[in-house]
């Protein structure tokens, strides 16, 4: 089932409107304001529902949001370095909007996430889109992105990336949402334990570029293979945590191919019971601990501060185009991006 409301008006005078998808044991709010989700309500062993998902009340806050609070990121999400890349020949110059390097693209008007996208509801989906025209962010390609939302079971939300385009192109969608399984208002994160199916990380420097390596996790603080609380080496002194404030890095999932299958990468356990399941067709995961959240004025009176949700963005690796042996994403004419992930709520039983 989908209701429609409205979500307030941006500053230009462009309205936002929210939808609300509802299954068994979850109901989910999201917006055609940045393609975004706003709200995951879902229910923990005792019955009693939260919101688990950072977000704003209306579209006035997302229109002055620095931290991309659930929104769709792309058409590159992460770093690209020195703001350039090569496709099919052709040198493409991106906004140097980290220094000299690029971040998620684009932070004008015309990016992604500040976008109002075209909406398309079904019977338990909503699939939202938008078109991008050739040379738009300086890639190649007239392009149109869609974000398919549904319900795909119990507790579960499917999404959906997909980007065609009229000739080769390069692209890497995700998700921002934080997530905080104790409310979304309830604060610190760090007592969440987590459990990673990635055997390896991608070392970055200390302008969060990759080095182009793919090392092991084991003996390092990015070791989740066997499950523990996201406060055990969030404050080491190691310069891949010490950098970015806490844990902000691309890990490598398990036994992953090229053909689409969705894979288990995650189990996040909150202290109040409720569990995430994260399964991905993309080839990695970016763990970030909300190092610089710093919110006021969120949905119901919240704020949100350092650490006080936990990002896990399926992606391909940053700065991919400038790293031959990391997977590369196909998006050419005849051969849309097509990538995806389920996020599958529950509860440890008290």
């Amino acid at each position: 089932m989908v209701n429609k409301e409205p979500f307030g008006r941006l500053p230009d005078g462009r309205e936002a409107t929210r939808y609300v998808l509802a299954g068994p044991g979850i109901t989910v709010g999201v917006v055609d304001l940045g393609a975004a989700v706003q709200s995951v309500w879902v229910p923990d062993a005792h019955g009693v529902w939260a919101d688990v998902a950072l977000g704003y009340g209306s579209a006035a806050g997302y229109a002055d949001d620095g931290v991309l609070m659930g929104a769709t990121v792309g058409p590159i999400a992460n770093r690209v370095a020195g703001a350039v890349l090569e496709v099919a020949g052709r040198t493409c110059r991106l906004a140097a909007n980290e220094g000299p390097n690029c971040n998620h693209t684009d932070t004008s008007a015309s990016a992604l996430w500040k976008r109002v996208w075209d909406a398309e509801e079904g019977p338990d989906s909503v699939t939202f889109s938008t078109v991008a025209e050739d040379g738009e962010w300086g890639l190649p390609g007239r392009r149109t992105f869609s974000v398919a939302y549904s319900i795909a079971g119990p507790g579960a939300l499917s999404v959906r990336w997909r980007v065609e385009t009229d000739r080769p192109t390069f692209c890497n969608l995700t998700n921002h949402a934080y997530l905080n399984l104790d409310g979304h208002g309830a604060g610190s994160v760090l007592g969440h334990r987590l459990t990673l199916a990635c055997p390896a990380f991608t070392p970055a420097d200390a302008q969060s570029l990759p080095t182009g390596e793919v090392v092991p996790v084991e003996g390092t603080p990015f070791d989740f293979t066997g499950g523990k609380a996201l406060g055990v080496g969030v404050d080491d002194p190691c310069d891949q945590v010490a950098w970015g404030r806490g844990f902000d890095r691309n890990l490598a999932v398990g036994g992953w191919a090229p053909d689409g299958r969705l894979r288990p990468v995650a189990r996040l356990e909150g202290e109040s019971g409720r569990v995430l399941e994260l399964s991905t067709t993309l080839p990695g995961v970016q763990l970030y601990t909300g190092n610089w959240l710093d919110v006021a004025g969120a949905k119901d009176g919240a704020s949100y501060g350092p650490r006080s949700g936990v990002a896990l963005e399926p992606q391909y690796f940053p700065d991919t185009p400038h790293h031959p042996a990391f997977p590369v994403p196909v998006c050419d004419e005849g051969q849309p991006y097509d990538e995806g992930a389920v996020y599958a709520f529950s509860v440890t039983r008290p």
